[in-house]
């Protein structure tokens, strides 16, 4: 029973019923030390077995080395006979995380998260499951990634995901977002009640207020402090006004002052089982063996309050494991990891065993260190990152050697950039660079100034962080010609856009690699584009983004060029390479779980598809792109998604919205990067209202950062400002790189851009009907459609209205027909001009579904089955089947086979999958 907590306990079964009901829900128990969550954890998970919950549990543990994937296997070991039956992939990922099979990891955790929904989604379909994690800031970095992952991922699946975690708690930063339940100290009166209750009786009003004083309400507290009253052990009333009780201000001292009291032997097992990482209750065992711990130390009553080692380790508390730990003496607690060292098995726990014998050394031992170092390899095998980054810290400590110190801590720090873990990273650094007894080789200076800068970057520091990374390129050209124009690379990245430059002027100062490889010739046309040289620019971006769509596949490894490319792409106005980035390379990283590339590669998806004018399939990628985004927590490119919407919203008609949109965002503390993009989306935004002042404003905004791809707004809006010279300026610059890109998108808004600089002169119609037929070609029907709206717009002014009918219609029927109810606003209003009064068929179809369950319908029209579509769209089968419902009632029909049709005629047309993706 739980005094003073139905509130609580409301709102915990409210979440169990919501499990049983088959919706997932996720909650967090935020609290101070002591406040009573683990006890709420422990009543919900008696109601959720009553209620016929399966129930997988994990617990942080406050050591200093975590495991990667401890804390996941912990939640999933219940689970794991189910892994034969998940795709090969997947399954691949889960067992070299969890040390089942020896190979490399994934490089990413989120196969491996993918891997643990597909899991527990498939259990859930048997019985609902409740998965329970206490202690939430302690369990290591990769498993509360991947648990909140899959927390996000759960829609219809019978999962409750439920955390609890101490307030203010930098580490467990992974849960933001998340429904929260703040457990708060209990009032006066419960916790009066609840204090007589662990005293066992009442307990006199003077001792009564100095305990609940010093307790300030926290249940834990309260209890122990009842049980010393019980016991004799505490005598409140006596304790001088003013003064704290004997306890002090925690209640680990109690528990210290207690082991102190035991036997030997029993507080030797206490310190084994607080020592074991991983909660191996047989290897607790082993170890106290060695030692000639009497087994029967475990029987006493007071060690059975503190300890459980069936089936694995746990203590009552965390404190108490604390306790036990760090009120040993130094000495005490290294026999205890040179026991559990030996009792550890060096093959199939390499990583454990090198731990405990580190933990077991006295000062520096470069055998320890080496040991560790050959573990961290080991642990990065296995895709643990973060594991890694620690152990190398560990072995840096370890190294009596200065310069093997100096280079771990570097090696420890470029594990922390892959691991997250960005500022600990720089600090281990800025370490390496005080241990250098002489100066150091270019490549590891060059190495330092890579972590510093993406330190900087991640700071907000992005032009400084970008001058590192190209000091470090130019340091590792000396070494390493192929690992320089990667840095080079990854400081254009890093700078999306905003800084490239910077890294443009730099390229010929490398030497040049010593092989080919895709990609290369980006850096050089970005040079000559930099440098005026536009042909030659553009044919060298069109060679690399050539082979870069020629390569098979592309693993985490290559996607620091995967910004520039899409960039190019964009410059040359490329159609194909989004085509392809859309048929194959976002397939390709759906199939390996690299979700940390899925977001940008959406992203510039999504906004390729808005200038092509195909809002729905944007739309689509935008809003996967953005919820991938907060599920990994990737905030840098959140913000794109949020700032995109201008476009969307504009494209749709909605100005108002996309006006109040633009300026909330402006307020909010926004990169150059995308407060540039915003300016363009905006142009567009506003001409197609025929706001053409505002539209300029916004238009010469961008043009700082897009000069190219917002040409056409630029020259449009001068022109119905009567500043003929702004236009003639921006067509002046276009027209070089339009010509070099030579496609026929690039040239068609060429054309169109010159057509409206001739005014009313006899070469405008030429350019107009050359603009139409060459983006007549392409698949851009916006672009086209624009053409004929401007050059219908011409004919009118000039009287020829049964001509211009004929524009403006071919102008209505395209942008109706992708929905895009900006423009085609505008164009009605034209076509009113010419006596032609055209209705609105915006609102052809009353069916609206959401991005989401339009693709979803597509992929299951084309014949994916749902457990298919749940591995492409990270999501469980479960999930997708609630959408399916959703739009089996939305299209009025009843089975899948009546799917291709119903979207067919609500104007939906379903995208046939490759036989590879509809392969069970």
């Amino acid at each position: 029973m739980l005094i003073g907590r139905s509130a609580e306990l409301g709102v915990i079964q409210g979440c169990l019923d919501d499990v049983l009901r088959g919706t997932s829900r996720a909650l967090v128990l935020r609290g101070q030390p002591g406040i009573g969550k683990t006890a709420l954890l422990q009543a919900m998970a008696e109601l959720a077995e009553k209620g016929g919950l399966r129930l997988a549990q994990s617990t942080g543990m406050q050591v200093e080395i975590g495991f990667d994937f401890a804390g996941l296997h912990q939640i999933l070991t219940p689970f794991l006979g189910g892994l034969p039956g998940l795709p090969d992939r997947q399954r691949a990922a889960l067992e070299t995380a969890f040390g089942l099979r020896v190979g490399q990891g994934s490089g990413s955790p989120f196969l491996a998260g993918l891997a643990a929904l597909t899991l527990l989604t498939d259990a859930a379909e048997e019985q609902p499951v409740l998965c329970v994690v206490d202690d939430a800031q302690w369990l290591d970095r990769t498993s509360l990634e991947v648990l909140a992952f899959v927390a996000r991922r759960v829609l219809a699946d019978r999962v409750g995901m439920v955390f609890a975690t101490r307030t203010g708690e930098e580490r467990a930063e992974a849960l933001a977002g998340f429904p929260e339940l703040r457990v708060e100290a209990l009032p006066p009166g419960a916790g009066r009640e609840l204090l007589e209750l662990a005293a066992g009786g009442h307990v006199a009003d003077a001792a009564s207020r100095r305990v609940l004083a010093e307790a300030a309400g926290h249940p834990l507290a309260l209890i122990e402090l009842g049980r010393e009253l019980r016991e004799g052990r505490l005598h409140a009333s006596d304790t001088p006004p003013g003064l704290p009780l004997r306890l002090g201000e925690r209640v680990e001292w109690l528990y210290r002052e207690r082991m102190s009291e035991l036997p030997p032997a029993a507080k030797q097992l206490l310190l084994l089982a607080a020592a074991e990482y991983a909660g191996d209750a047989d290897m607790v065992w082993r170890a106290a063996e060695a030692l000639g711990v009497d087994p029967e130390a475990a029987l006493l009553p007071e060690v059975r309050r503190m300890l459980s080692l069936s089936p694995r380790v746990t203590f009552a508390h965390p404190l108490m494991r604390t306790a036990a730990y760090w009120g040993s003496t130094p000495g005490e607690r290294r026999r205890a990891h040179a026991a559990l060292a030996d009792a550890t098995d060096a093959l199939t726990r390499p990583c454990e065993r090198a731990l405990h014998q580190a933990q077991a050394t006295v000062g520096q031992d470069e055998t320890a260190a080496s040991d560790l170092e050959a573990a961290a390899d080991r642990a990065r095998s296995r895709g643990g990152w973060s594991n890694q980054f620690e152990m190398l810290r560990y072995a840096a400590r370890l190294s009596a050697d200065p310069a093997r110190r100096a280079e771990r801590l570097l090696a420890a720090a470029e594990a922390g950039l892959v691991s997250g873990d960005v500022a600990a990273a720089a600090g281990l650094a800025d370490q390496a660079e005080r241990a250098w007894t002489q100066p150091p080789a270019p490549m590891t200076r060059a190495r330092v100034l890579r972590v510093r800068a993406h330190y900087l970057r991640a700071e907000g520091q992005v032009d400084e962080g970008v001058e590192l990374l190209v000091t470090a390129a130019l340091l590792m050209g000396q070494v390493d010609p192929r690992r320089a124009r990667e840095t080079l690379l990854e400081g254009f990245s890093a700078a999306q856009h905003q800084g490239w430059l910077r890294t443009a002027e730099v390229v010929r100062d490398l030497p040049p690699p010593p092989d080919e490889s895709p990609g290369d010739g980006l850096l050089e046309g970005f040079a000559a584009l930099h440098e005026g040289r536009t042909a030659e620019g553009y044919a060298l971006l069109r060679a690399g983004v050539r082979s870069l769509a020629a390569m098979p596949d592309w693993s985490l490894s290559g996607v620091s060029s995967l910004i520039p490319w899409m960039y190019a792409a964009a410059l040359l106005f490329d159609h194909e390479a989004f085509a392809d980035l859309e048929r194959r390379r976002i397939p390709g990283f759906r199939d390996h779980g690299e979700m940390t590339a899925m977001p940008p590669a959406l992203y510039c998806l999504g906004h390729h598809l808005l200038r092509v004018g195909d809002l729905t399939a944007s739309v689509e990628a935008l809003s996967e792109g953005r919820a991938l985004s907060e599920a990994i927590g990737d905030h840098g490119w959140l913000l794109g998604f949020r700032a995109v919407e201008v476009f969307v919203l504009g494209l749709r008609g909605a100005v108002a919205d996309g006006r109040a949109l633009f300026e909330r965002l402006l307020r909010e503390p926004c990169p150059v990067m995308w407060r540039d993009a915003l300016h363009a989306w905006t142009a567009t935004l506003e001409i197609g209202a025929g706001r053409y002042a505002a539209a300029l404003s916004a238009a010469l905004e961008a043009r700082a950062l897009w000069p190219l791809l917002s040409t056409e707004d630029a020259v449009e809006a001068a022109m119905r400002c009567g500043l003929p010279e702004v236009a003639r300026s921006a067509v002046a610059e276009f027209a070089p790189a339009a010509e070099a890109a030579g496609s026929s998108w690039a040239l068609g808004i060429l054309a169109r851009c010159r057509a409206l600089l001739a005014a009313d002169t006899a070469e405008a119609e030429d350019e107009y009907q050359r603009s139409v037929e060459l983006l007549r070609t392409t698949p851009v029907t916006l672009a086209l459609a624009r053409s004929h709206l401007v050059y219908g717009e011409w004919l009118r002014r000039r009287r020829r209205r049964r001509d211009a009918r004929v524009q403006l219609r071919a102008a209505l029927d395209n942008f109706e027909r992708l929905r895009v109810e900006g423009f085609a606003a505008r164009t009605r209003a034209e076509l009113a001009a010419t006596g032609d009064h055209a209705g609105s068929r915006a609102a052809q179809t009353s069916v609206r579904l959401t991005p989401q369950e339009l693709q979803i319908a597509r992929m299951a029209a084309g014949g994916a089955t749902n457990r298919v579509i749940a591995a492409q769209l990270f999501l469980s089968a479960a999930t997708v089947n609630f959408h399916l419902s959703n739009v089996y009632r939305k299209l009025g029909i009843g089975r899948r086979a009546g799917l291709t049709f119903a979207l067919l005629a609500a104007g939906l047309v379903a995208e046939p999958v490759s036989p590879q993706e509809v392969s069970p």
